[in-house]
């Protein structure tokens, strides 16, 4: 048995299912691509951070337009749902006052922590950071991200290849937390689950959201 376990962003995961060359994948949020099965796997949530020196406790909608908001690329599905939250709270993305697009969680981290924007990531990948005292997280006015992630898997003409995410990832998960846990998936765990090649989603990763 041989497994290939690998990371990209939304876009390119669907991208790979539909070409056949990945067996399943997880991603955030859903995929409107014919041909594609969805199942609903978890929720989480992405928090605005600013350096650690930063006064403020709270922010308006105000306030943060007036900011360098650092985005990840086009294709991530981070980006889409902090696009999604900023438009429910009347915000547009040329609403603000500079923008940054970044490649990764990490970068936005790094890009925080140094002074040169604020930013959206999950939750479960700031919290090394916020108990090291080295990022802060503050809420804003009417926006909350939330996301869901997505397993996805082809559907042809006859079947779909059929996936149960709980049988899948039970057991990296206790069942009273199974959907809210953050989860990393490492090869070695892979291999002892899945006969398949799998991709998964940047964002579901810890740090790489």
């Amino acid at each position: 048995m041989q497994v290939s376990l690998h990371s990209g962003n939304t876009s390119e995961i669907v991208v790979l299912l539909l070409e056949e060359k990945i067996s399943f994948g997880l991603i955030e949020g859903p995929t409107r691509d014919r041909g594609v099965r969805t199942e609903r796997f978890m929720e989480g949530e992405l928090v605005l951070i600013t350096p650690l020196h930063f006064e403020s406790d709270r922010w308006s909608t105000r306030e943060l337009a007036a900011s360098t908001l650092l985005l990840r690329e086009l294709g991530s599905g981070s980006r889409r749902v902090v696009e999604s939250a900023l438009e429910k709270a009347g915000l547009k993305l040329k609403s603000f006052r500079r923008l940054m697009e970044l490649d990764s969680t990490e970068a936005i981290k790094s890009a925080v922590e140094v002074g040169l924007g604020v930013g959206f990531v999950s939750r479960w990948a700031i919290a090394k950071e916020l108990d090291l005292g080295v990022l802060k997280s503050i809420p804003v006015d009417r926006i909350r991200v939330t996301r869901h992630f997505t397993l996805i898997s082809r559907c042809g003409p006859h079947d779909c290849f059929r996936i149960s995410p709980r049988s899948l990832f039970q057991p990296l998960v206790p069942a009273d937390k199974f959907n809210s846990s953050p989860i990393r998936i490492t090869a070695r765990t892979a291999a002892t689950l899945l006969p398949h090649t799998v991709f998964v989603s940047k964002e579901l990763q810890r740090g790489n959201s």
